[in-house]
């Protein structure tokens, strides 16, 4: 049996960064998976965690999309591109989508679109529920950076 699709949700479950990273170490044994859909609401994971994570998945060779919505955590947005800037390898992601509760600064934004649009192959974005293409993205991040502070 091949596992092709993955969706779990861990929310309201106390997870702390170690589980975490421990459940990615699980994750790399699913070489198969192509789309997997992580939901990581409210629980306890910090940023190292987080990043760790994201080191776990860039593993994943074979996935194509990934959506992860890790809102109601203890997770900086450095921690959010450190996530990102792991996945930058994954050369078959197609369509990547982000969850998250923080309301970052315009200048910590831009960071994580420029992250974002370093990943090679991927077409479409999700952030905060608002889907695009890479070039509406890099508008998007255009946009942030005239109205971000030098």
């Amino acid at each position: 049996v091949r596992l092709t699709q993955l969706t779990l949700e861990f929310s309201d479950n106390e997870i702390r960064s170690d589980a975490l990273v421990e459940f990615g170490e699980q994750l790399l044994s699913l070489e198969n998976v192509v789309d997997l859909d992580l939901h990581f609401e409210n629980n306890e994971i910090g940023t190292d965690g987080f990043v760790q994570f994201g080191g776990k998945l860039k593993d994943l060779a074979q996935l194509r999309s990934l959506t992860v919505d890790c809102s109601d955590n203890e997770i900086e947005i450095d921690g959010l591109i450190g996530f990102v800037k792991h996945l930058q390898t994954l050369e078959q992601l197609a369509d990547f989508t982000l969850s998250f509760d923080q309301t970052p600064e315009d200048v910590w934004m831009v960071k994580l679109m420029q992250a974002m649009l370093e990943m090679p192959q991927v077409e479409v974005f999700c952030i905060q529920q608002s889907r695009c293409t890479r070039a509406e993205l890099a508008v998007r991040m255009a946009d942030l950076q005239q109205l971000a502070p030098q």
